[in-house]
């Protein structure tokens, strides 16, 4: 018995209280919650100024898993993604991607075989400032993603290219004068798309089927900041689903999760 007497009825009068409590619960929590926003981006030192223009590069080392009704696969690999920024004012044009190369990851299976997947990504995003220490952002932009993946079980190629606009939030809080933290979330709700399914007999035509899917990107990072440049070490998660616009096609979800290396120069003076 978790009680050992019995507990009075809850009268209407009870539960009024207990909602005007609740509700003076969360309205306090939330002032709480803001008064520690304002805080770090107002009462913290500010930042020093970053450099206006800026080349980079990322590398990471992720494991992860492709995901198919009553079919797993999973894999490890590493890879590299270059960046170029150009920030002026509180306003920033962000570029990331990495042209289509064959990647590391390797993975088989007895349904695919030994896959070795190429992969090229680009996204553009348009970032602003929400606080004068240029600490809290946001973005919106777009992704593009080319895969091309051969199945030598099923004597089949499949690429596809997909696009959608991309919506971001960064964060980069100071630790000392020299330390930070910065932590990037991004979603792509809406991708869209056609896959190409390409047969190693000539005589078979090839099939395409539209595609759509859905993408969520969050890293976070631990910066040192020097004279020239910015390196970073930290974490980073995707996790990407899509599905074939026909009803009854099959769908897929694929994450990948590691560690990531970064380094970004200043350019000019």
């Amino acid at each position: 018995m978790f009680w050992s007497r019995a507990r009075p009825p809850v009268g209407f009068t009870m539960q009024e209280a207990a909602l005007r409590a609740a509700t003076v619960d969360n309205s306090i929590m939330r002032r709480l919650i803001l008064a520690v926003i304002v805080a770090l981006l107002t009462l913290t030192p500010a930042l020093a100024d970053p450099p206006q223009t800026a080349l980079g590069v990322q590398a990471l080392a992720l494991s992860g898993f492709h995901r198919e009704p009553n079919y797993d696969q999973s894999g490890t690999g590493i890879g590299a993604l270059l960046e170029l920024s150009h920030r002026w004012g509180r306003t920033e044009i962000h570029f990331e991607g990495i042209p289509v190369v064959t990647t590391t990851a390797h993975a088989t299976s007895q349904r695919f075989g030994a896959t070795t997947p190429a992969l090229g990504v680009f996204s553009a995003t348009a970032r602003l400032a929400l606080d004068a220490h240029r600490r809290l952002w946001l973005g919106a932009g777009t992704t593009i993603i080319n895969q091309r993946t051969p199945l030598p079980n099923m004597a089949r190629t499949a690429e596809s290219r997909l696009a959608g606009g991309r919506y971001e939030i960064l964060a980069r809080l100071p630790l000392r004068a020299t330390h930070f933290v910065e932590f990037e979330a991004g979603i792509i709700p809406h991708m869209f798309g056609s896959d190409h399914f390409l047969f190693d007999d000539p005589a078979h035509p090839p099939i395409n089927k539209d595609e759509h899917a859905a993408e969520t990107d969050v890293a976070l990072a631990y910066g040192i900041r020097s004279a020239h440049a910015v390196y970073l070490v930290g974490l980073r998660s995707i996790n990407f689903s899509a599905d074939f616009s026909r009803p009854g096609d099959a769908a897929d979800r694929n994450v990948a999760y590691g560690f990531t290396f970064e380094a970004r120069y200043r350019l000019g003076r």
